[in-house]
């Protein structure tokens, strides 16, 4: 009997010291986690550092290929007002000159009036035509056209406001792409007219115009999409058929670049890029 009680109270014993023991051992495995997880929340955390893009980065545009390192952001990055006003009157002579043409064919189509409205990076005019008295218009001519006012915006895959001194005169002149859309009853037209205005006595004087469909490589059909300037060299993205695509869809993609000479671009190189879809 007294060696049951002896042995009982000695297993008692080891019990309560490994108990104390345990416990003691996970104390200190919380004080130790503790500690850890205090040195990591005040260290700075190198995965995601890593991932926050510098100020450099943040001005690149990866997502919309331009073809180059970055938009050269300048004055305050707004369009000067008076070269807008020129861009809109270049457009209304266009538009007239389109209705005097579409009046004479069409003697039943009614000119209806210029919509206009801006916002903070686009300034839209909008030109349409109907034909009698029904619900739904026949649209005919230039329709839609879409002037920026913003640089560092994407147009439609294009960099649309872009300084550069073109004419080797140690000041940066001007160059604006505006979108537009047209067309007649089958259906529709894009389109991109690329401005130059040159600075002249402190002011910006328009140059040239040119259409996206004019500047691709000679003898081909399609179009391109002004990506950037270097150094007075425009940089951009051609886009060309082959006897493989559809109407809708050129494939062939080319790097070009253009000089600008005698008042129009005049290309400087044309590099494949290989196949766009």
């Amino acid at each position: 009997m007294k060696t049951l009680q002896k042995f009982i109270i000695i297993s008692i014993v080891w019990i309560s010291i490994a108990s104390c023991t345990n416990i003691k051992n996970y104390k200190e495995n919380i004080l130790k986690d503790d500690a850890t997880s205090q040195k990591e929340n005040s260290s700075p955390v190198k995965s995601k550092v890593e991932l926050v893009p510098t100020e450099e980065e943040n001005i690149k545009y990866h997502d919309i290929n331009y073809l180059s390192e970055k938009i050269v952001i300048y004055n305050d990055s707004l369009l000067d007002e008076i070269v807008l006003k020129k861009i809109k009157a270049y457009y209304f002579e266009v538009y007239n000159n389109e209705w005097k043409i579409l009046s004479e064919e069409c003697e039943t189509c009614v000119k209806l009036p210029v919509m206009e409205s801006k916002n903070d990076s686009i300034f839209y005019l909008g030109f349409k035509y109907k034909e009698d008295e029904s619900e739904d218009p026949i649209v005919v001519g230039m329709i839609h056209c879409y002037i920026p006012t913003k640089q560092g915006i994407n147009l439609y895959m294009s960099s649309p406001i872009l300084y550069t001194d073109l004419n080797n005169d140690g000041t940066n002149d001007l160059i604006v792409v505006v979108h537009t859309e047209g067309g007649w009853r089958g259906g529709n037209t894009y389109n991109q007219d690329v401005f130059v205005f040159l600075k002249e006595k402190g002011s910006y004087k328009l140059a040239s115009v040119a259409g996206d469909w004019e500047m691709v490589i000679d003898g081909e059909y399609g179009y391109i999409r002004v990506k950037n300037v270097e150094n007075g060299i425009l940089i951009a993205e051609g886009s060309v058929y082959t006897e493989r695509d559809a109407r809708c869809c050129p494939s062939d993609r080319y790097l070009m670049k253009y000089n600008y000479e005698q008042n129009k671009f005049v290309i400087l190189s044309s590099e494949y890029l290989g196949i766009k879809y």
